[in-house]
């Protein structure tokens, strides 16, 4: 059954005269192991133990937060959906915050630059629950990923064999950190799983409504990521074959084929309603559909002296940290399937290397030893990489039962060991960022009431943006030097994450263009008086406004007028990268250091205890709030300067 060699040829000698004709050679088989029920019960308990055992160890690092401007594209989308019931939103004041990865069409609409599918799923679980619930997407797509992996797996390999794939692939280093990221990948890797489980079951056993489940789910994948439209390659292929050996009814094969045009035809209408064209992505408008080019394979994105090609940071990456001792048995693995059951290999061919080169050419590439952000892009790859390189080093071992478990058992033990002590470090300092904007969010709901302005820095505008309920602005729009990155924007060729013509905007706001053709940001008491213009509003329309700042910068960042005072909400000191299993551990309850009640009077004595560094490390919430009745005046002076 598992022999290396295909079956011999039948002896081409003539048969005695009178003997009975012998039956034609069998044809050579599509997949290696026929769909046997032998130990698939004891293998099913076991998924189970596997599955309960990674969804805890997701849940030690599990936080409902992510300050990570990705995934405020993501997430806030899925609140517009449940807001607006739309996938874009409208701002009334050009400064407010709006994501980074968010794009403004013509019309003035904002959209996240991002196919709809994360936020669709987002939504889902937030109307069932809370806002909280779009940051279970990750972990719950992973899950429902390694179950779906294990029914693709068996495709090729025998109950224990599987098992062993859901395990490399479970604690493979990219796919435990983007299990629990707020991103696209981990939705991405499990509509990728389930689509090929139904496509090539279909395949392999027929059953029209396997093949409509895989359509359906490889359509929904271009949803997630727009890249996933590839898949319609391999699908295509199998459609043929199909067609081509009569295997399957022409009526199956159209079916399927309508199952992934379906989700497809869907994201096509949308994005022509939203942006223009059937073919036109958020994207477009940063440029990025040229962000391919031969340069990015041979010399990277910089084309300093130097810089690797992406070709290079592809295969170092992928030998450390990808898939650490099997990258190179799936390469082996692939060539050798052709040679004993070609069409199955070309299929899977056909799911790995356009994927791969796509990527290969793409100009977003960190080229540091160390960084999954490169390869998460390969991740939905993974699965049909690791299924030919368990398939290839079982039979590389040997027919023997024993000799094949030890050798196939010891080195899932170094390569799933290895990957997560590399990555468990990575995990933890996620959780930290994550932990430390669960402690502001309570802070807010504690002390601030909904529909309030709130001036914070970026990485908490990004967070407090996909809960909403609150106006944001970010404290680096009115900080000079920090918004010198908006001309350079502006100014730049190519491809960019962040919309240009939203630099253009911040551009003309926040500074000035210069006679020699150059140009500067306003100074700092000139963009204070543009916050207090925004503050100003706000008072007139009954609303609050509050700083959440560094101690240390409360001074240069939060305004100072005559007719403005500070009252003190709260102070708390952030969670570290190696405390945050211990307040995981503690249930995560921030340690505050109480200043009385809202609105409880002025900020007394807080200015000298600032000053001696009384709460150096901390964060501090403040509100600010107009001297008297008559909230204009607070624009009509001059700010005080921050040295004074």
């Amino acid at each position: 059954m598992y022999d290396l060699n295909p079956p011999a040829n039948p002896s081409s000698s003539p048969a005695p005269a009178g003997a009975a004709l012998a039956p034609p050679a069998a044809a050579q088989p599509i997949f290696p192991v026929m769909d046997s029920q032998r130990g698939a019960w004891i293998a099913g308990v076991l998924l189970i133990l596997i599955l309960a055992f990674y969804a805890f160890v997701l849940s030690a690092f599990y936080e409902p937060a992510h300050p990570g401007v990705d995934q405020n594209g993501y997430m806030a989308t899925a609140r517009y959906i449940v807001e607006n019931h739309r996938i874009n939103t409208v701002v009334q004041d050009p400064l407010q915050f709006v994501g980074r990865m968010m794009i403004q069409t013509p019309d003035g609409k904002i959209y996240a630059k991002y196919p709809p599918g994360v936020g669709a799923l987002g939504a889902v679980l937030r109307l069932l629950f809370d806002p909280s619930a779009t940051y279970l997407v990750d972990p719950l797509c992973a899950v429902v990923a390694l179950f779906f992996a294990y029914l693709l797996f068996r495709r090729m390999l025998d109950p224990f064999l599987s098992l062993i794939g859901v395990i490399w692939l479970a604690f493979n280093p990219i796919t435990m950190l983007y299990a629990d990221d707020a991103n696209s990948h981990g939705a991405a890797l499990c509509f990728t799983v389930i689509g090929f489980w139904g496509l090539l079951s279909w395949w392999q056993k027929g059953g029209v409504w396997r093949g409509i489940i895989g359509g359906l789910a490889l359509g929904f994948c271009a949803s997630i990521r727009y890249t996933e439209f590839l898949w319609s390659i391999p699908l295509l292929f199998v459609l043929l074959i199909q067609w081509r050996s009569a295997r399957r009814h022409i009526l199956e094969c159209f079916a399927v084929g309508a199952a992934f045009a379906l989700p497809i035809g869907a994201l096509a209408v949308l994005n022509w309603v939203s942006f223009g064209a059937p073919w036109r992505t958020g994207y477009y408008f940063c440029g990025e559909q040229t962000g391919f080019a031969w340069s990015y394979l041979f010399s990277g994105t910089s084309g300093g002296p130097g810089d690797q090609g992406n070709w290079q940071t592809f295969i170092e990456q992928f030998e450390s940290i990808g898939l650490f001792l099997l990258f190179p048995l799936a390469l082996a693995g692939l060539v050798r399937l052709y040679w004993s059951h070609w069409k199955l290999a070309l299929a899977l061919s056909l799911w790995v290397v356009p994927s791969v080169t796509v990527y290969l050419f793409y100009y977003w590439d960190p080229d540091n030893d160390f960084n999954t952000g490169y390869l998460r892009f390969f991740l939905d790859v993974f699965p049909a990489l690791i299924m030919v390189a368990i398939w290839f080093l079982s039979r590389a071992a040997g027919a023997g039962g024993a000799a094949r478990a030890v050798t196939v058992g010891l080195l899932t033990m170094l390569g799933v060991g290895y990957g997560s002590y590399i990555i468990a470090p990575r995990m933890l300092a996620q959780q930290a960022g994550k932990l430390a904007m669960l402690q502001t969010s309570r802070v807010i709901q504690d002390n601030i009431k909904p529909g309030s302005v709130i001036f914070a820095d970026e990485q908490t505008c990004n967070y407090l943006d996909t809960l909403g309920g609150y106006t944001l602005y970010s404290t680096a729009l009115f900080t000079p030097g920090t918004i010198d990155r908006f001309a350079m924007v502006a100014d730049h060729v190519g491809p960019i994450s962040l919309q240009k013509a939203r630099a253009d905007v911040y551009e003309k706001l926040l500074g000035y263009f210069l006679p020699n053709g150059g140009w500067e940001s306003k100074t700092l008491v000139e963009l204070h008086n543009m916050e207090l213009n925004i503050a100003a509003r706000a008072w007139a329309d009954h609303k609050e406004v509050y700083y959440l700042v560094p101690a240390s910068q409360i001074w240069p960042i939060v305004p100072r007028t005559a007719y403005t005072q500070i009252d003190r909400l709260a102070v708390w000191t952030p969670v570290q990268a190696a405390a945050s299993m211990q307040i995981t551990m503690q249930r995560r309850q921030p340690q505050m250091q109480g200043f009385g009640q809202r609105g409880g009077g002025r900020f007394q004595g807080a200015q000298g205890l600032l000053q001696r560094g009384q709460f150096q490390g901390n964060m501090i919430l403040v509100e600010l709030k107009p001297t008297d009745s008559g909230a204009s005046a607070a624009v009509t002076h001059k700010p005080v300067s921050p040295h004074s």
